[in-house]
């Protein structure tokens, strides 16, 4: 069984995201769909986060809403993004607690990078959710 990926930013699908905001079409704002991958559905794979950074803003399509959200992406973790790159020689000549931290924030900042330019990946080593956990739990995200 595959994994479905969020249109969006790439990371494992958990939801799936009305192109169009179905609070939008019940308002009888507007009628039909169509504007989703292909313009065959409304409906596009998504996580819980890239959901939920959109709202119910309205775009025309699915392409600009993942601009508008991998810009979101980028606002909310630009903290981890501007940490400064270490290599894995300088990174070696740290104390122990110290390389851990490092690491991880290497690995958070590829992480982050990737989901911002999906569906172009920078970095195809990805961590495991485990790994995420601690990841977000050490930043505070």
């Amino acid at each position: 069984m595959s994994i479905k990926k969020c249109f969006y930013c790439g990371e494992d699908a958990e939801v799936r995201d009305h192109v169009i905001p179905y609070s939008f079409f019940r308002s009888g704002r507007r009628s039909g769909g169509g504007m989703g991958i292909g313009g065959n559905s409304n409906i596009v794979d998504s996580c819980r986060e890239c959901n939920s950074l959109v709202s119910d803003k309205v775009f025309d399509n699915v392409y600009r809403k993942r601009d508008f959200i991998q810009g979101k992406l980028s606002e909310r973790y630009k903290k981890v993004i501007k940490m400064a790159n270490w290599t894995e020689q300088e990174i070696s000549e740290m104390g122990v607690e110290f390389k851990t931290d490092l690491r991880l924030q290497m690995l958070a900042k590829k992480w982050i990078q990737n989901r911002i330019n999906y569906p172009e990946i920078i970095f195809p080593e990805q961590p495991l959710r485990e790994e995420l956990r601690k990841i977000l739990e050490k930043f505070g995200l």
